[in-house]
């Protein structure tokens, strides 16, 4: 299958994290960075409400609607064992973003080297980013519970 049909229908998720700088520094804009835990996210766009937010791009989130959780998250998860790129790092309004192109472990030769898709998901995460400053955070996803679910930061030692 070629990359153009592999991420063809991605679609953006999130999710926020206080970050110490210690952390934030391991993440450097082209790294690959492997997660071996699920990885929690949401597709709820809302304004944030930590010091980082992570943007997922993925076509590959499970969404968990379906086993009735008491909490309005919309949660999605990312299965485990997964690499993502960090196409883009920027900070906006003391928040920190950092967008993850989730990708196949077979396709990180290619993503390795710089290509014309990750332009095209930067720029849709850009679009993300305005509309979600424009947001109230979530009463949902302000919450401990969700803090403390999302405390891990991804792919770090």
């Amino acid at each position: 299958m070629t990359i153009d049909l592999k991420y063809k229908n991605v679609k953006i998720y999130y999710r926020d994290i206080n970050m110490k700088e210690e952390v934030f520094n391991f993440y450097q804009k082209k790294m690959i960075v492997f997660e071996k835990q699920f990885t929690d996210i949401t597709n709820t766009l809302a304004g944030p409400f930590t010091s980082h937010r992570y943007i997922f791009i993925t076509d590959k989130a499970q969404n968990m609607d379906k086993y009735k959780m008491d909490e309005n998250w919309n949660l999605h998860i990312i299965e485990r064992d997964s690499y993502f790129k960090i196409i883009e790092i920027t900070k906006i309004k003391n928040i920190t973003y950092l967008i993850m192109l989730h990708i196949e472990k077979e396709d990180i030769d290619f993503f390795k080297k710089d290509n014309k898709y990750e332009k095209k998901f930067i720029k849709m995460a850009f679009k993300q980013i305005k509309n979600d400053n424009k947001k109230q955070p979530s009463k949902e996803l302000a919450t401990i519970s969700w803090l403390e679910k999302c405390i891990r930061p991804i792919g770090y030692l």
